[in-house]
């Protein structure tokens, strides 16, 4: 009789294997080969936060400011920076522009023109209305509106 039940938890045991090979043969997934490379999924840094970085490439001063706006937008300062002698730092000839220094400093020579000068027409209030500037440190000058 034990012999019996030995052999019949035998044949249990041996249905029980071919069942789970028949069903790891039949439950293949598929290639684990992409159908391509990775395509991005980020957004990009402007898309987020397009503010235009104030530098020679996007803002060029001329022969008596370090950098100049003259277009409307958002700005962003990722660098502090030194204003010498007869200079401005950032020259706004244009309105609904916001300046943010990005933490940090403009410095300006005792004798620099001015640090931040927006240059709108006849000054009537001050600040000068669409022009915002904010998020740093301004030191050793002025701003003014002309």
């Amino acid at each position: 009789m034990q012999m019996q039940s030995i052999l019949k938890h035998m044949k249990f045991c041996l249905l029980g294997f071919a069942l789970t090979a028949a069903s790891i043969h039949f439950a293949q997934a598929g290639s684990l080969t992409p159908p391509g490379p990775p395509a991005p999924t980020m957004k990009t840094l402007f898309e987020i936060d397009s503010r235009i970085v104030i530098n020679q490439l996007n803002t060029p001063g001329d022969s008596n400011s370090v950098f100049a706006i003259s277009n409307s937008g958002n700005y962003v300062l990722v660098n502090s920076f030194y204003v010498p002698a007869g200079m401005i730092g950032i020259k706004i000839e244009a309105r609904g522009v916001d300046v943010h220094l990005g933490g940090n400093t403009i410095t300006g020579d005792p004798l620099s023109d001015d640090l931040i000068k927006a240059l709108l027409g006849p000054p009537i209030i001050l600040p000068p209305p669409g022009v915002g500037v904010s998020g740093g440190r301004l030191e050793g000058g002025r701003c003014r509106r002309d």
